[in-house]
């Protein structure tokens, strides 16, 4: 998702929540979670952590959960990057605690083997 900023929208039958780059810089990361408008209700909060993750809290079906959109860093970024993004999701997943079912879901850029 290459939208520049944070917000929602509506796209449809859905509610289009995104959290992208600055509006003054390329856009070249972002992520997003689609819910469909009928689902509006159970939505408690959400919050654009950064342009790689987005945290959306439900009470559904008298449960409370968080759904967390994720963009993982890409395995070609410098060890630096890499170990801020793994950081700052445990920070989030943390931050959430035991108070919610946490669902996580997203692009991981994960590799299998050790060939390119």
């Amino acid at each position: 998702m290459k939208k520049k900023g944070n917000g929602v929208e509506i796209l449809g039958p859905y509610l289009h929540f995104y959290s992208g780059v600055p509006k003054e810089k390329r856009a070249k990361k972002g992520v997003s979670i689609l819910v469909k408008k009928r689902y509006k209700r159970y939505i408690a909060t959400w919050e654009a952590v950064n342009e790689n993750m987005i945290k959306l809290h439900m009470n559904l079906f008298s449960k409370k959960s968080c759904i967390l959109g994720i963009y993982a860093i890409s395995d070609d970024e410098n060890a630096v990057v890499k170990e801020d993004f793994w950081g700052k999701l445990n920070e989030v997943i943390v931050e959430i605690g035991n108070s919610r079912e946490i669902l996580i879901a997203g692009d991981f850029n994960s590799r299998k083997g050790k060939k390119n």
